[in-house]
């Protein structure tokens, strides 16, 4: 390419080869940062053996039927202000001092939270 005056510009002291040259080496740059991220934070397995909790899947499931059975049902309420967590029940559970809460996070085990909500009254835990 040819200046005003005629004289021949090398190619380097042109925008447009910079502006080509800039898109692939964004790219490249964009997949080491990546790659370091990857590296970084690896994904955490949520469950570290899962043929042991694909057997367990029968205890669930007696739980859940125990709990149809029995027709234990409730509201579970939270409030941010106190940080208290409420469970009303909507029938009488046996004589139970307290009840695990279990807040289980689908892929971060570090977040998972186990509470123990103590009987309160009634129904109310």
């Amino acid at each position: 390419m040819s200046s005003a005056d005629g004289k021949i510009v090398p190619w380097y002291r042109q925008g447009w080869p910079w502006f080509l040259i800039l898109l692939p080496a964004t790219v490249v740059v964009a997949c080491f940062f990546t790659l370091y991220l990857a590296i970084r934070h690896q994904d955490s397995l949520v469950r570290d053996d899962y043929y042991k909790e694909g057997l367990a899947i029968n205890r669930d499931l007696a739980r859940a039927q125990y709990a149809r059975e029995h027709a234990i049902a409730g509201v579970l309420s939270f409030d941010a202000a106190t940080l208290a967590v409420e469970l009303q029940l909507d029938n009488a559970l046996p004589t139970t001092p307290g009840l695990r809460l279990e807040i289980l996070h689908p892929t971060d085990q570090a977040r998972d939270q186990v509470l123990t909500l103590l009987r309160a009254g009634d129904n109310i835990f």
